[in-house]
């Protein structure tokens, strides 16, 4: 088939609109809108190079992410750049352990890394900036969570718990953890009444 037979084609309209959508398409959420990207891989590069992006897919964690070109004239507007408020750094920080721990264990049964609440709220507990917790919770927990779920850092699932997913990966390498705990550490020194961990 020929390439603009192709882009014309409905599998190929409905990869470019889930890449364009979304930062992420992630193939745990959808294993068939994954695959075909994969299949569809130097059409779509095609496609959205004229554009000034490329197509970037991690096979190992099941991402799929379009990422701009920098030196180019003009940039297609998929999506704006996401920036993580501290809190949610922090949050981040923690997800990116436990997944890298849960990964490189011993008796993985399966990809899939889930955390609750509670899990996230005592990791966080000691960066908490405010001096009232119930506050801490309620105005900024919960809007963190939230944002990390619009950012596709975590899904949420029915009884509540969250999915850690693989985008954790691309946001924060495993090898920088320690370090930005170091710098997290620093910037919530003087924000908070509550021992940092050690």
């Amino acid at each position: 088939m020929a390439f603009e037979d192709i882009k014309k084609s409905r599998r190929f309209v409905e990869a470019a609109r889930r890449l364009v959508k979304g930062r992420y398409v992630l193939r745990s959420d959808n294993q068939a809108a994954f695959e075909a990207i994969e299949d569809l891989q130097i059409q779509l590069n095609e496609y959205f190079s004229l554009q000034g992006a490329e197509l970037v897919i991690e096979a190992s964690t099941g991402v799929a992410r379009l990422v701009e070109v920098q030196d180019f004239d003009y940039q297609v507007s998929f999506s704006a750049k996401k920036t993580l408020n501290p809190l949610e750094s922090v949050i981040c920080l923690f997800l990116r352990q436990r997944r890298h721990e849960h990964i490189t264990g011993k008796d993985v049964v399966t990809e899939s890394v889930v955390v609750t609440d509670d899990d996230i709220w005592n990791f966080c507990l000691p960066f908490n900036r405010q001096k009232i917790v119930k506050r801490f919770r309620t105005d900024e927990f919960d809007v963190a969570i939230s944002s990390l779920r619009e950012k596709q850092v975590v899904s949420q699932n029915s009884d509540g718990t969250y999915t850690i997913t693989p985008v954790c990966d691309i946001i924060i390498p495993h090898d920088l953890v320690s370090n930005y705990l170091e710098e997290a550490k620093k910037y919530f020194a003087s924000r908070t009444a509550k021992d940092l961990p050690e």
